[in-house]
């Protein structure tokens, strides 16, 4: 290569550069004509908020602006007792991507908030201020304290959620403490009883002997722990179908149950039997035993019996007249059959206690046996369980039934079982089971649960396995008990005739109720003596007695919630029954979906929504529920501090959210670098169009360069599948599209090729605004596509875009259409071996320095001469070289050789070698390479005076 031009000539300003950033003195970066590199979200963000609200973007955006309706995605509420954590964030983004897309797609589509208001996890929050000053608070003490909080931490909440860039009805939320949720919700329940819905009845229902409450199953949670399994011996009373034989000694025979829960034992009236189970009788030693022969080895291995003897094999429907005797008290204990036993653990015979199992309830009702609770409400052993253990605590009673029934020789065996059991969503306190007189939905009056499985059908479930998960919920699902003994909620309205006691429940009992409240709020229900509530004079229609008690329960807050699907989509304006959607947690087919399913179906005929989302849970970086006890939580807010709300959003997108999904510092920081990515990209296209005008400038599609309609078309086929994935909620295949055709077709390959041409080219040329028209389109089409997961971000963009009559917010933009003119496959064919090419060239230069000078020879086989030959004069500009020669070769592939500098002279303009001509000693760039040629007039002083393209 010959020595470059001795003239020195200054030609960075006649490059089409684009401006450099400017620090401010407040620290940020700007940039006139695009999005400065330096993101600053942290500080950027809240100006791109204050702009949303000065401009009332979300209320513009429910203007109707085409004929497609609304789009109602009904938020499920948060307890406002703390703040957001971030399983909130999770969910509350990938709802407001959903809100944004479906806005962008001319639905009107609005959001209303909601928080959860009632019950214990306000009222645990409270409890834990009045003890720690050594207070005893009354129910109205609690009530007061309750709203206050509640109320506060609602205002820092909303803040916490718009600062995530969340669009919404922020200053009409709805909560469930309002008179008019709480109105409406009784209302609600009113053509619940109407139509035969709610009872009152004994029940065994979980309950927290920490909250002193019953607790619905959305409110249980499994854990492990380790609990005593106890063998127990329970001696013959009769026999009178001779069961164990004539030869037996009745004082000497008995059967052996097992347990793991030996508390229960005071409580056992019966062992119930499978009808259907082989069941034996053994003899070992001098004593006769009754098990289940599948079990027979494992129960005398636990007792420690040898030598034993199988006497005879029988049904369980053959032992129905047995009575046993109970272990520590006078009494009988029948055995009687159940469907539920099996043998897959303990003896096949069960101990059967009514008052603390469900399904010993319910054999119980069958056998009309008599519900004995042992247990107070706070974990005492009472008197029902006689006077060797009334008066101790659970632990410890347990620990006297283990100790008498040892003494009585009824012990045959205690072992220490590690299971899982049911505890406490809030307290998570082990649960037990006790029987009591609670207020319950009836699950199967009037064919409910059939109808729920049946709207459950007609529901589009996402993703589609998730449809099995509540259909076994609802299928399994018991009557749903709403009552709960705590001091704050919405109270249960029904009134007690005295002295009978008799429920009064009416329409019109409830409507007065509904009246108090509509006009004072839910604490008047506890404030209002009866005489100020009903009517003077009025009467229990059923007993004629006058005087009334009112019900000291609250409702359970999963009634509150699940009500929401009237007491909202019926009253807020825009919001329609049933939604369009609801997107929450998986733990929700149990709670939510589930309370909104059986009201809706109740009280509508019909299903409150029409599509189901479900997100999975938020784990640390190791697959760890998070836990305040392990400190491996993830606040949002030092996310949003540190990085920056759009990278959270970006986080959540990337996520396969239908699973449990994985957040932490190294994930975040692996964002972080995505979302450079994505923000650079959008930077270059941007700042490329600094002088760009589109009316002016654009060039048809038909004249475009053959690369830019490719990019054109490459373009066209990410905005197809970004708004089909949008369409079934994969935000991360929205997300993942995007982020590989800026990384890979854009940056890694059309804006790499598109720099000399964008800088080195003149201003005006018609090969320029061929690439500034692509790059238009890109830019305008990439910040609406992200403008639901980089909201912010994608605003940077839209204001500095320039467009005629362009709204004022990218929020209040259309998503891009699909364009058929621009597919164009067989093009995107004929460019898979100029692609292929050019990877192989970079790799084989991978690491050379002045590669813009060097030239290379291509050696190919037959068929990818023929591919990469019509295209020759483009190749150096593809490959980022001055020369390539191309030859043809009968070896298989494509051979890469560097053929070192290319002869001519160095450009000092674009550093392309141009092939020797002209008057260098004058004019050095006589020639630029890369398509054209370009010829430059200059002065006699040396600068450029003018230039013209040839």
């Amino acid at each position: 290569m010959t020595e470059e031009t001795p003239t020195t000539i200054n030609y960075s300003h006649t490059l089409n550069v684009p401006k450099p950033d400017v620090k401010n003195p407040d620290g940020m970066d700007t940039n006139p004509d695009s999005i400065p590199q330096r993101a600053n979200l942290p500080k950027r963000e809240p100006q791109t908020l204050e702009f949303w609200k000065t401009h009332k973007v979300y209320k513009e955006s429910l203007k109707p602006r085409t004929s497609r309706g609304s789009f109602v995605l009904h938020d499920g509420p948060p307890f406002s007792n703390g703040d957001i954590h971030i399983g909130h964030a999770f969910n509350k983004i990938l709802k407001d991507v959903t809100t944004k897309y479906r806005s962008m797609e001319g639905y009107s589509a609005p959001y209303v908030p909601g928080w959860d208001n009632n019950g214990l996890p306000i009222e645990v929050l409270v409890a834990k201020e009045f003890r720690a000053k050594n207070l005893t608070p009354t129910r109205m003490e609690i009530r007061h304290r309750c709203r206050e909080v509640a109320e506060e931490w609602v205002g820092k909440q909303s803040l916490q959620f718009q600062r995530l860039g969340i669009r919404g009805d922020w200053d009409h939320p709805y909560l469930t403490m309002s008179k008019e949720m709480a109105a409406k919700e009784l209302d609600v329940f009113a053509e619940m009883v109407a139509s035969g819905y709610i009872y009152r009845g004994l029940r065994p229902v979980y309950w927290s002997l920490v909250d002193e409450t019953a607790l619905a199953d959305a409110e249980i949670e499994y854990a492990d722990r380790t609990d005593p399994s106890i063998y127990v011996r329970f001696g013959l009373r009769t026999d009178p179908d001779g069961v164990f034989g004539a030869d037996a000694d009745h004082s000497a025979c008995s059967t052996i149950i097992w347990t793991t829960t030996p508390w229960t034992i005071p409580a056992n009236v019966a062992i119930a039997a499978g009808p259907n189970i082989d069941y034996v009788i053994v003899k070992h030693e001098t004593s006769w035993y009754l098990v289940a022969s599948e079990r027979l080895g494992a129960t005398m291995a636990a007792a420690n019996f040898a030598g034993w003897e199988v006497i005879k094999t029988l049904k369980g429907r053959d032992l129905s007249n047995l009575m046993f005797q109970h272990p520590l008290y006078e009494r009988a204990s029948p055995l009687v059959l159940a469907d539920y036993v099996t043998t897959t653990d303990g003896t096949g015979l069960v101990h059967t206690a009514p008052g603390h199992g469900k399904d010993d309830f319910l054999t119980g009702q069958k056998y009309n046996l008599s519900t004995l609770q042992v247990l107070t409400g706070n974990g005492y052993f009472n008197e029902e369980a006689g006077p060797d253990f009334e008066g101790l605590k659970l632990g410890a009673g347990q620990e006297k039934v283990m100790e008498r029934l040892t003494e009585a020789g009824a012990l045959l065996a205690r072992e220490e079982i590690f299971h899982s059991y049911p505890h406490g969503w809030r307290s998570h306190d082990p649960l037990v089971y006790r029987a009591t007189v609670q207020w319950f939905v009836s699950i199967d009056n009037k064919n409910h649960r059939e109808k729920c499985l049946k709207a459950i059908d007609s529901v589009r479930w996402f993703p589609e396995e998730s449809k099995n998960r509540i259909t076994a919920m609802v299928a399994g699902r018991p009557d749903w008990c709403i009552s709960r003994q705590r001091a704050w909620g919405v109270g249960i309205p029904v009134f007690y005739a005295q002295p009978s006691g008799t429920p009064l429940l009416n329409r019109e009992s409830i409507g007065c109720v509904r009246d108090l409240i509509t006009e004072r709020g839910t604490d008047a229900w506890f404030e209002t003596d009866v005489k100020d509530i009903l009517p003077d004079g009025y009467a229990h229609p059923e007993t004629g007695e006058t005087e009334f008690i009112k019900e000291t329960d609250i409702f359970d807050v999963w009634f509150d919630s699940g009500s929401t699907c009237r007491t909202v989509l019926e009253q807020w304006p825009g919001l329609t029954y049933p939604a369009d959607a609801y997107l929450e947690g998986g733990d929700q087919h149990r709670g939510w979906f589930n309370s909104s399913l059986m009201i809706g179906v109740a009280t509508r005929g019909a299903a409150p929504y029409k599509q189901v989302v479900t997100n999975g849970w938020t784990l640390d970086e190791q697959g760890r529920k998070m836990s305040k006890s392990q400190m491996n939580g993830v606040a949002p807010q030092a996310v949003v501090e540190k990085y920056g709300a759009d990278v959270l959003r970006l986080w959540v997108c990337l996520s396969d959210y239908f699973a449990d999904v994985r957040v932490g510092n190294a994930l975040m920081e692996q964002t972080a670098t995505s979302y450079r990515t994505l923000r650079n990209t959008l930077r270059f296209t941007l700042s490329n169009l600094y002088d760009f005008d589109p009316v002016l400038h654009a060039v048809p599609t038909d004249k475009l360069l053959e690369i830019d309609r490719w990019a054109m078309h490459k373009l066209n086929e990410v905005v197809h599948k970004c708004l089909q994935s949008y369409e079934v909620y994969e935000y991360p295949r929205v997300a993942q599209t995007l982020l590989h055709f800026c990384a890979q077709d854009l940056s890694a390959f059309y804006l790499d090729v598109l720099k000399d041409r964008l800088y080195a080219f003149g201003a005006t040329s018609d090969e320029r605004r061929s690439a500034q028209t692509v790059l238009f389109e890109i830019t305008s089409c990439l910040s609406r596509l992200l403008a639901p997961i980089l909201s912010f971000t994608s605003e940077e963009v839209w204001q500095k875009l320039s467009l005629p009559n362009k709204p004022v917010s990218v929020l209040l933009a259309a998503m891009p259409s699909y364009r058929a003119d621009l597919r164009d496959h067989e093009l995107e064919k004929r460019w898979e071996p100029l692609l292929a090419a050019r990877d192989a060239v970079n790799k084989a230069l991978e690491g050379t320095k002045k590669r813009l000078e060097l030239s290379v020879t291509l050696t190919a086989d037959a068929e990818t001469y023929a591919a990469l030959n019509p295209y020759l004069n483009q190749l150096p500009s593809l490959f980022l070289v001055s020369r390539v020669t191309l030859r043809e070769s009968k070896v298989p592939g494509l051979q890469i050789e560097n053929s070192g500098p290319a002869p001519g002279i160095r450009c000092a303009r674009c550093w392309i070698a141009i092939p020797d001509g002209g008057d260098q000693a004058t004019d050095p760039a006589a020639f630029c390479a890369s398509g054209c040629a370009r010829s430059w007039l200059v002065s006699s002083d040396g600068e450029v005076a003018s230039r013209r393209l040839i």
